[in-house]
């Protein structure tokens, strides 16, 4: 049932487009190949951990400045087409679903949150690191956008994403996550 709802979550997610003006129009234009997909998600594979200092103040991340542990997990679904990841904090957790859309020509991921929080991403590559550019739908109906750049340690066991964004009042804000694999 919970892969049923992702799925559909997804689906739904395929005909939506980031159209915030922060972002560049080549940005949304740039494509992402079948390759790609699996070298991100092999790159993304495994069990993560961090902790999370929230600038970005999203309800099921905490309260901004407030620092919170969290670990996450991907793995292939069989047939190696779709990835799964779930992810758990002190708050809140969710549930993802990774695929590539041959027609958009483009990584997506949809995640819902246990907040009620729905993230679609879209991400490409950019030479040595993945752009992810990401509309969020809150329960009260907010729409917000923001663009992250996502960089693997050379040895694969670090995952840094910088996280760029504006908040309610027009002023940029970022904020940086750090994430360590502890399994592969």
């Amino acid at each position: 049932m919970r892969i049923f709802l992702l799925l559909t979550l997804s689906i739904l997610s395929i005909g939506c487009s980031i159209s915030d003006k922060t972002f560049k129009p080549s940005l949304i234009k740039a494509e992402a190949t079948l390759d790609d997909f699996k070298d991100y998600c092999e790159a993304s594979e495994g069990k993560w951990q961090g902790s999370v200092t929230s600038v970005i103040s999203e309800k099921n991340v905490g309260q901004e400045g407030a620092l919170l542990k969290y670990e996450w997990e991907a793995r292939f679904a069989k047939g190696g087409k779709v990835m799964n990841q779930r992810v758990n904090g002190t708050n809140s957790s969710s549930e993802a679903l990774v695929f590539y859309d041959a027609a958009a020509k483009k990584i997506q991921i949809t995640y819902a949150s246990s907040k009620g929080i729905v993230n679609r991403h879209s991400i490409h590559r950019d030479g040595d690191k993945w752009i992810r550019l990401t509309r969020q739908a809150r329960p009260d109906g907010t729409i917000t956008s923001f663009y992250s750049e996502i960089r693997n340690s050379s040895d694969g066991k670090i995952k840094t994403i910088d996280i760029y964004g504006k908040d309610d009042k027009g002023e940029e804000w970022k904020q940086t996550n750090v994430w360590h694999r502890v399994e592969e």
